[in-house]
């Protein structure tokens, strides 16, 4: 991969490095964008199917009750204990989106929706779905913009090269930071 990769308002300097201390999705994010646009766009499909710490708790909590069920139902009473457990824990996480299933899945490496979703949109941003934030692979006809400026259209402003340059981390972590407010 070019280690200047110049695509519209954001300059890719380097390939990221894993030492950042951004966290583990602005490393996967920077790691993607530095990829290119077919690696955005398959990790955007990866994320459709990942599984979310709401949703698992959902699952285990249907599946404990019915083998609560069923083990009351053919071995003993006392199983009835794990349905009603399960549907306290269902129960609490209903209500405060937070409850000892969220934590023992997020140690399980289950993210939480709304992570995924912000990684979801800062890719899509960085990819240039978005023009009100900093694009990484500028999706615009070159050549057609050329066209219009040597016709006597509009003309592109100059902008110093230090006023755009960005690494991945930067522009990850300012792209986070956007779609988190």
């Amino acid at each position: 991969m070019n280690d200047n990769l110049n695509q519209g308002n954001l300059v890719l300097e380097s390939p990221p490095t894993p030492c950042a201390p951004q966290g583990k999705t602005t490393k996967v994010i920077a790691n993607t964008v530095y990829a290119g646009p077919a690696a955005i766009d398959q990790r955007l499909a990866e994320l459709d199917g990942e599984w979310t710490i709401g949703r698992a708790i959902k699952v285990t909590a249907a599946v404990c009750v019915l083998v609560g069920l069923g083990l009351a139902l053919f071995v003993n009473i006392w199983w009835l204990l794990l349905p009603l457990a399960f549907s306290i824990f269902l129960l609490q996480y209903t209500v405060s989106r937070d409850s000892m299933l969220t934590a023992l899945f997020h140690k399980l490496g289950l993210r939480g929706s709304m992570d995924i979703q912000h990684e979801r949109t800062t890719l899509k941003a960085l990819r240039g779905d978005f023009r009100h934030l900093p694009t990484a692979y500028d999706k615009d006809d070159k050549e057609a913009m050329e066209r219009l400026e040597g016709e006597g259209g509009i003309v592109a402003t100059p902008v110093k090269p230090e006023q755009i340059k960005a690494t991945n981390h930067e522009a990850v972590a300012q792209v986070l930071e956007t779609v988190k407010q």
